[in-house]
């Protein structure tokens, strides 16, 4: 074979190599063209569907939250309204116990006046408050070491009239039973008195002590709804996190 037609037959060789590389190559490119394709096509659907999974999802939460708005306004609405009316009544209750206690403590001071003035007219109520001054005068003389009496000094009688100097007389102007009658029955009725209040007085603190427990019911019962208020927002929170990281993946 001459050198010319070893020259044309390796021009035609390198030219038919590089005619089937190119042609296999645009082959190849097709392929992976469609591949491309389909495969945006299938992620422009994918999200297609997420768009609208998260619209539904939008809806659905906002109706969810409306929702649970309204029944939790609806479950915490007589609650409130009956922790008002009891917060109300406390105040009044509590004001009711106040006065009470002003009028007891007027009632204690009126029958310690009533006290002090009965030891005030003592020495009117007759010869009993004598027998008690003389019992008395008797026995600091004892304390005092001295003779019990010294009226007699040599054992003489004396006259009615000097009998038992050494004691005081104590004359009285007003019949003794009659005002002891009327100082009792005053010490009757102001005790009374003072009984009445003190057992409306304990009547209130009942009362208090029931208003006391009916709040703390309400105030556990509003707890609980707070918590499940409370948990509604923490799953809307998630769910609003799981549609922005849907938006992200788009």
């Amino acid at each position: 074979m001459s050198l010319s037609v070893q020259d044309d037959y390796g021009s035609f060789h390198e030219v038919s190599s590089n005619y089937s590389f190119r042609d296999s190559y645009g082959s190849s490119r097709k392929i992976f063209s469609g591949e491309h394709e389909t495969m945006l096509k299938h992620l422009y659907s994918q999200i297609e569907q997420l768009t609208l999974s998260n619209a539904r999802l939008v809806r659905a939460n906002r109706v969810l939250k409306l929702d649970c708005d309204r029944i939790v306004e609806e479950r915490t609405a007589e609650l409130q309204e009956a922790l008002k009316t009891s917060v109300e009544q406390n105040i009044r209750l509590q004001r009711a116990n106040r006065i009470l206690q002003d009028e007891y403590a007027h009632q204690t001071d009126k029958l310690n006046h009533v006290q002090q003035d009965q030891i005030r007219q003592m020495k009117n109520v007759g010869p009993e408050y004598e027998y008690l001054v003389q019992v008395i005068h008797l026995l600091y003389r004892q304390l005092a070491g001295k003779a019990p009496c010294d009226c007699y000094p040599n054992e003489k009688q004396a006259s009615v009239d000097n009998r038992h100097r050494c004691r005081p007389i104590i004359r009285s102007h007003v019949s003794g039973g009659n005002l002891a009658i009327a100082l009792e029955q005053e010490n009757h009725q102001l005790r009374d008195g003072i009984d009445r209040l003190m057992e409306d007085r304990d009547a209130l603190y009942q009362l208090l002590k029931d208003k006391e427990e009916d709040n703390e019911t309400l105030k556990h019962e509003l707890k609980v709804k707070d918590d499940i208020v409370k948990q509604l927002e923490n799953d809307f929170e998630k769910m609003e996190l799981e549609v922005t990281d849907l938006q992200k993946v788009k």
